[in-house]
């Protein structure tokens, strides 16, 4: 297995957790380092009392440690107080608890509301209970479910948000089992929509900085016939050191997008599929572009050469808007006018040259 890129979601730190109970201290956690990253599954080991649901507590912000640090990405939980320990829940994530905390005198759909109702876009309690192949129990008290059926109206509740991470204590620990053995791989429950497909987009930090939520994408090379639609949901906080295919270092970020197409039109992509996204910052009508590698700069000044009866002449450009691509002519330039596309040290005031159709 590789290892993980990027940075670490969760980073903690010599977590120590001790309980008094009158006079004797129980040490449910005594120095855990650990770090989980994004896109990992991992799963907790070990005997009962081990400290399993202390450190899950403790990551998810339901309890702090008594000694130590916990970190999600680059905000440190264990200096958060109880306000932003309640925001960091609500927002970022979903809980699947060992003894189901269903509210009784609530519905299977009412307790899921519970969680939709405060989440900023979560599924509909419906959607998320079809999941869990309760669609037909959406009306039913906790006391008229089963314990598999009540356990999994709160694996429901804890995906209908859609959280950034989901902690499981325990999940399928009532789950109705079926009398014969079950086969090793053999799949229990699917827990997500594979139609509710979300983007991740690594760009350059310099490019970053000029991303925000709601600026449009275009999803090209996805395999299908035509483009998709998406649009920026999230540009992550905190870069990561990324080895360029020159072995240079560089920062890159992470940008989260959600599709605008309909599933419909995108049903043969999957997790992980490899995507190649267009990000609009800016638009206009009737600008004037070259591609960027046709302008330079000559001291303190924008130049391109453009082509005059076969021979080369130097032109002072005002740019605007500019990208690795194409960069925005503000003045300088009419429109139609030949210009050299790759100038090099050679291309000088009147170099004799031949004009193509590439540009």
């Amino acid at each position: 297995m590789q290892p993980p890129k990027g940075d670490a979601v969760f980073r903690a730190q010599g977590i120590t957790k001790t309980y008094h109970v009158g006079d004797v201290d129980v040490h449910a956690l005594r120095g855990v380092d650990v770090e989980l990253f994004a896109g990992e599954f991992v799963v907790l080991l070990g005997p009962s009392g081990s400290g399993k649901s202390t450190l899950l507590n403790i990551l998810g912000g339901l309890d702090v440690p008594s000694a130590g640090t916990v970190q999600y990405f680059d905000h440190d939980l264990t200096a958060s107080d109880d306000a932003a320990l309640t925001r960091f829940r609500r927002e970022h994530v979903g809980f699947v608890f060992q003894f189901y905390n269903l509210i009784p005198s609530l519905t299977a759909r009412e307790n899921v509301a519970l969680v939709t109702d405060i989440a900023e876009a979560p599924m509909r309690p419906e959607d998320a209970l079809a999941i869990v192949e309760l669609g037909d129990r959406l009306d039913h008290f906790p006391s008229q479910l089963s314990g598999g059926e009540q356990q999994r109206v709160a694996i429901a509740r804890a995906i209908a948000k859609r959280p950034d991470v989901l902690l499981c204590d325990e999940p399928t620990g009532a789950l109705d089992a079926s009398t014969g053995g079950v086969v090793p791989g053999t799949p229990l429950l699917d827990v997500g929509d594979p139609r509710d497909l979300e983007i991740v987009i690594d760009v350059l930090s310099t490019d970053a900085v000029q991303i925000i939520p709601g600026h449009p994408i275009v999803i090209d090379h996805w395999g299908g016939d035509q483009p998709l639609d998406a649009v920026v949901r999230l540009v992550e906080p905190s870069a990561f050191t990324k080895i360029s295919a020159l072995g240079i270092e560089v920062q890159r970020v992470n940008v989260i997008a959600d599709f605008v197409s309909p599933a419909e039109d995108r049903r043969t992509l999957g997790d992980q599929f490899r995507v190649e996204a267009r990000i609009q910052t800016w638009a206009a009508d009737d600008v004037l572009q070259l591609p960027t590698s046709a302008v330079f700069r000559d001291q303190d000044r924008w130049c391109t050469f453009i082509v005059q009866d076969g021979k080369t002449a130097r032109r002072v450009v005002t740019i605007g808007r500019q990208n690795s691509a194409v960069t925005e002519i503000v003045d300088g330039l009419e429109s139609g006018e030949t210009v050299v596309l790759y100038p090099g040290d050679q291309i000088t005031d009147g170099t004799t040259v031949t004009a193509t159709n590439d540009a």
